[in-house]
């Protein structure tokens, strides 16, 4: 279950690659790719935001090679920096999209920027999250050490030294659920990390050992630095205080050369699209208005001190006798403060039914995907996989983000920087004098 699905999908073979592609909203004119993630992970990666943008902006996402419905590679040549670049323009050439907004996180996000210093005509934005770069900003010394002992047999593969040729291919999913575990460094992001670790395990530590190898462009700091000063498009560039994954100098140095926009989000780890998709959903459709010359919208209002409060109530539509249940809690509240307004977030057939009664259903309502009709999928041939379903909803719940309704201002949000349970983090990064090792961090 997804909180929107996709109008068109299908495939598009580049120099050989097999991509799988998603089209979302697929009249609107503008349009906003998702370039193809980290191939540790694939497009659902960007889940919440694709319903969000979707309401305004054409959305593709595209699955990298090796992960998601896209091809398994094992060619490091079908990963790199200059073969992502071609992949970024054969989804644009396939679906008759001249120009777009592109979105990438991490290695992903450089490879979207050397598409829009190469290839000028092609892109009209850049939103570059936690991104890696050919830059001069050192390493994260633990995430180092493991990339000099990578081709080497240990005795120990705990931790960050499990990145390692002889560990990963058997060992891939232990070393994923580590890893993103130290990329969500956030208070309460279980649901997060078990996503992500969920999109990792449909590839394999082959594929892995393969696009480590891969080869990046350009080969020096020089070289990199003069090519993105050379991007005319605007770029807005997102980074968490607390990315254990890409050091800061890396996102400082994108800003400096291309004259970005720089988000910072006090707190925030390496996947800000996950933990804070609100911020990020407006800022990427702050830079698309910007680009397309789409109306700014109006500023929402300050709440009056002596407005009367208000409650949004969110009653599932399975059924009739809960809903006369949440009617009593909320007649309830209403006895209590005689002035509390009461707005119902909800389908069919609670909707209808509130509104016979008087209530005001919230317009938000026409957003959610259908409930009911989920289980009513998952039913088929009477066949009702009831703890599966209910568990594929509270996922589909989790994906939507309120960015449209709710009325405080976006702005960063200090998160604790700490681990979950209170343990130490150390950080991890790629080398920079090799193209190696760069696609774990």
């Amino acid at each position: 279950m997804r909180a929107r699905e996709p109008d068109s999908s299908g495939y598009v073979e580049s120099d050989g690659v097999r991509l799988a592609w998603e089209s979302f909203n697929d009249t609107a004119t503008t349009t906003v790719l998702f370039v193809p993630i980290d191939t540790c992970v694939h497009s659902r990666a960007w889940k919440g935001q694709v319903a969000y943008l979707a309401q305004h902006v054409r959305v593709v996402t595209v699955d990298p090679p090796g992960n998601g419905r896209s091809g398994r590679e094992l060619d490091p040549e079908a990963y790199g920096d200059l073969a992502m670049v071609a992949d970024h323009l054969a989804v644009l050439d396939h679906l008759g999209i001249d120009r777009a907004v592109l979105v990438g996180i991490c290695a992903s996000a450089w490879q979207a920027l050397l598409t829009a210093a190469l290839h000028p005509d092609r892109v009209l934005g850049v939103v570059a999250v936690a991104p890696w770069a050919r830059d001069r900003t050192p390493p994260f010394e633990v995430r180092l050490e493991a990339v000099r002992h990578f081709d080497e047999e240990r005795d120990d593969y705990s931790g960050w030294k499990g990145h390692n040729r002889h560990y990963l291919p058997d060992h891939w999913p232990d070393y994923a659920a580590f890893f993103f575990d130290q990329m969500l460094p956030e208070p309460h992001s279980t649901k997060q990390l078990e996503d992500i670790v969920g999109f990792t395990r449909e590839t394999t530590g082959a594929v892995i050992l393969a696009e480590t190898a891969s080869p990046s462009f350009p080969d020096t700091a020089a070289e990199a630095e003069r090519l993105l000063r050379g991007i005319s498009a605007p770029v807005l560039v997102v980074q968490g205080t607390a990315d254990l994954c890409q050091p800061q100098g890396r996102s400082r140095s994108v800003v400096e050369w291309t004259g970005a926009e720089h988000l910072v989000l006090e707190g925030s780890g390496h996947l800000p699209m996950a933990r804070h998709p609100v911020v990020v959903n407006r800022a990427i459709k702050s830079l698309v208005d910007r680009v397309s010359g789409a109306a700014a919208p109006r500023p929402v209002p300050r709440r009056h001190p002596r407005r009367r409060p208000r409650v949004l109530y969110l009653s599932s539509p399975i059924g009739l006798g809960h809903v006369r249940r949440d009617l009593a809690v909320a007649d309830a509240m209403r006895e209590q403060r005689p002035d509390l307004e009461v707005e119902w977030l909800t389908q069919s057939p609670v909707a209808e039914f509130l509104e016979q009664r008087g209530e005001v259903v919230h317009p938000a309502s026409r957003l959610l995907a259908s409930e009911s009709g989920h289980f009513e999928a998952e039913s088929g041939e009477h066949d009702l996989h009831a703890f599966d379903a209910y568990a594929a909803w509270t996922r589909c719940w989790s994906t939507t983000s309120w960015s449209s309704t709710t009325s405080s201002s976006a702005r960063p949000t200090t998160c604790g920087s700490g681990t979950r349970r209170g343990t130490s983090t150390t950080s991890c990064t790629s080398t920079p004098s090799s193209s190696a090792h760069r696609s774990s961090g």
